[in-house]
């Protein structure tokens, strides 16, 4: 789907460099630029397979961050 395509791209050209990893909040304004809603997002993550898009989370409470980084396995 576009939003899957939007969401590989993007990681793969914004994530650090060390890690692969893009702050999710980042990833999600960045497709909102792009016409897609916050839902299509983050259904679209949750969809993938072929690549999977993998999450986690860092820190606890409002300092917790969600983290997203594509996972080619």
């Amino acid at each position: 789907s576009p939003v899957t395509e939007f969401l590989i791209r993007y990681i793969t050209e914004h994530a650090d460099k060390q890690t692969g990893e893009v702050e999710a909040p980042r990833v999600i304004e960045a497709g909102i630029d792009k016409g897609f809603t916050n839902k299509q997002i983050t259904d679209a993550r949750l969809r993938a397979r072929h690549p999977r898009i993998g999450t986690r989370r860092e820190g606890f409470g409002k300092e917790g961050r969600s983290i997203w980084k594509i996972d080619w396995s």
